[in-house]
């Protein structure tokens, strides 16, 4: 393991981007997905931007894909972020899971 010990502890000092990156060259994989929150959008990119220039074709799907209103998930319409009488597209981590499946 490539680390450092800290006062008894293993430290590791790589990236786990770069593990992520290594991993993939050891499966032979050439594609990789990325689920990822509306709210880290920029660092999605980002994450992207680095897999493929290691090589790696990237597919993304936010987290709202599936265009589900709250509402329609018995989601109160106090508990919306923005306006409660307007469409508010929920999470979706199954359908960003079969997606990329």
């Amino acid at each position: 393991m490539d680390g450092k010990r800290v006062r008894g502890v293993n430290i590791p000092v790589r990236p786990r981007i770069r593990e992520l990156i290594e991993y993939s060259y050891l499966i032979d994989a050439k594609r990789i997905g990325i689920a990822f929150c509306a709210g880290l959008k920029e660092e999605a990119k980002r994450t992207t931007d680095i897999l493929e220039r290691s090589g790696l074709t990237v597919t993304s799907v936010i987290c709202k894909c599936g265009a589900v209103d709250k509402t329609d998930l018995q989601v109160d319409k106090q508990h919306k972020l923005g306006d409660p009488s307007k469409y508010e597209a929920a999470c979706n981590p199954l359908v960003q899971a079969e997606l990329l499946n």
